[in-house]
């Protein structure tokens, strides 16, 4: 596996990156095919839901079930009538959950469930040679700096190589001088 990452750009500003691991196999192609894929996924489920219009009744009463007799939708309905708008409105309501559902999820989450394509949590176990755990116990005057890695901090390559310069970090690229 190897890693990967899709820069996000909102109004030509850089919002954020994307990082998944991908199969060793898996060409530069094959990866936009599969970004440019997701994506339209992505934008079909945000829309679908955007369009879609609420099956719940304007004004829900308390224990507002299928015979609620304050619900006025239902007056002059007869119980096989009322039974059946409710089941209607269950189901409605059951596909609004389920559309609702999909557009929650993430742009990686359906970049993920393209073929070949890892989320980064997940393919990071896979990734490690090995992995270890230190239990410091209850040291709550010590001050213990751990060098703890984080995602925010990690800055990928773009297809130049980087050298540190100083304990600044300051990297010296052919696009310029980024700072980490």
């Amino acid at each position: 596996m190897r890693l990967a990452s899709v820069e996000h750009v909102r109004c030509d500003e850089p919002d954020g990156r994307t990082l998944v691991w991908v199969d060793d196999l898996m060409t530069e192609q094959g990866f936009e095919e599969r970004v440019s894929n997701a994506e339209r996924l992505y934008l079909e489920a945000v829309k679908e839901f955007m369009s879609q219009e609420s099956p719940r009744p304007a004004r829900m009463f308390a224990g507002s079930g299928p015979l609620n007799v304050k619900d006025p939708a239902i007056q002059g309905m007869t119980v096989a009538e009322a039974l059946a708008r409710h089941e209607a409105l269950q189901t409605a309501e059951k596909e609004r959950s389920r559309v609702a559902t999909r557009a929650m999820r993430s742009f990686e989450s359906f970049l993920c469930d393209e073929e070949g394509i890892v989320s980064f949590w997940d393919g990071l176990s896979g990734a490690l040679a090995f992995e270890g755990e230190i239990d410091w116990g209850h040291r709550h005057g010590t001050p213990l700096d751990y060098g703890k890695t984080s995602v925010p901090s990690f800055r990928l390559l773009r297809k130049t190589e980087r050298r540190v310069e100083s304990e600044t970090k300051v990297y010296r690229t052919e696009e310029g001088v980024e700072w980490a």
